[in-house]
């Protein structure tokens, strides 16, 4: 039962979660290696941000992905969230 729930939490992550909600392509299928050492640190950092813990760096990492993912919606990455930036003159 528990592998079951494993396949399918997985699933549920990579097809729903990011390719028809998120709009972009999961980091597992781009780099293993990236995925398994960035993603837990993820996950504890939405933790601690969730407690209402470290606002400052909260902030700051909100702008660099803001500034990232606008820097990828200009070269043409396609991602849903290219659709929260207007990019006119």
């Amino acid at each position: 039962m528990a592998a079951i729930l494993n396949v399918l939490g997985w699933y549920v992550q990579i097809h729903p979660g990011h390719g028809i909600y998120e709009g972009a392509k999961p980091a597992l299928l781009q780099s293993v290696g990236g995925a398994l050492t960035s993603a837990p640190l993820f996950a504890y950092y939405e933790g601690l941000w969730y407690m209402g813990l470290n606002k400052g760096l909260k902030d700051e990492t909100k702008l660099l992905v803001d500034k990232y993912s606008i820097d990828l919606c200009k070269q043409g990455v396609r991602m849903r969230a290219c659709s929260d930036y207007d990019f006119s003159p």
